[in-house]
């Protein structure tokens, strides 16, 4: 995902509409554009919810512009669906996505 400018995150924020769970990764972009993993474990989001809202918390040096998740689909059955991404900054601010790409669409 890209936003429309680099901020200070605090947190990822992951709305998971359809088969939740399957998260397991965070990457971001430092200014010079190299990738950074900035969480990785068991998805926030339990399997048996039927959607749910994942808050990663991240802890990097540096404002981000652009992040990457990752997903394990076949561990969780079902079509995973994720329909909005956020950098939260603060408790009352949160940036939303202005563009986003996927390595596989339903589509």
């Amino acid at each position: 995902m890209e936003y429309a400018e680099a901020v200070q995150a605090k947190a990822i924020i992951i709305h998971e509409t359809y088969n939740p769970g399957a998260v397991t990764k965070v990457s971001v972009f430092d200014p010079d554009g190299k990738e950074i993993e900035a969480w990785s474990g068991v998805d926030p989001t339990p399997r048996t919810n039927g959607k749910g809202i994942s808050v990663i918390p991240i802890k990097v040096k540096f404002k981000i512009r652009r992040i990457k998740i990752f997903i394990d689909s076949p561990s969780v059955p079902g079509w995973n669906e994720i329909d909005a991404v956020g950098i939260r900054v603060s408790a009352a601010k949160t940036h939303w996505a202005v563009a986003a790409r996927a390595s596989s669409t339903f589509a």
